[in-house]
């Protein structure tokens, strides 16, 4: 596969990734937590990495709008997304071997 080739596969990936917000902990922080959503994701943006997904995490665990339960719940939803993320990445780095 052509370096161009791998960079439009790239772009199509990114294009056709949702947005944080509608995942599964960001729908939850949207209801238990809008101001995460809108102070660490505003920071973050949109977009899928790990160090993204850890200063979400960071404001999770800062959060006094969270119950200790709701934290716990949120951070195993990041969790989940962290792990996916993961793998969609070890994916694609397969995928641009080739």
């Amino acid at each position: 596969m052509s370096k161009e080739e791998r960079k439009e596969k790239r772009a199509e990936r990114k294009a056709n990734r949702k947005p944080f917000k509608d995942t599964a902990v960001g729908v939850f922080l949207k209801e238990k937590a809008p101001d995460i959503l809108g102070g660490a994701v505003s920071t973050v943006g949109d977009v899928f990495n790990i160090g993204g997904l850890n200063k979400i995490g960071e404001a999770i665990a800062g959060s006094n709008d969270l119950s200790p339960a709701d934290k716990e719940e949120a951070q195993r939803l990041l969790q989940l997304e962290i792990d996916e993320q993961k793998e969609l990445t070890k994916r694609w780095q397969s995928d641009n071997e080739q």
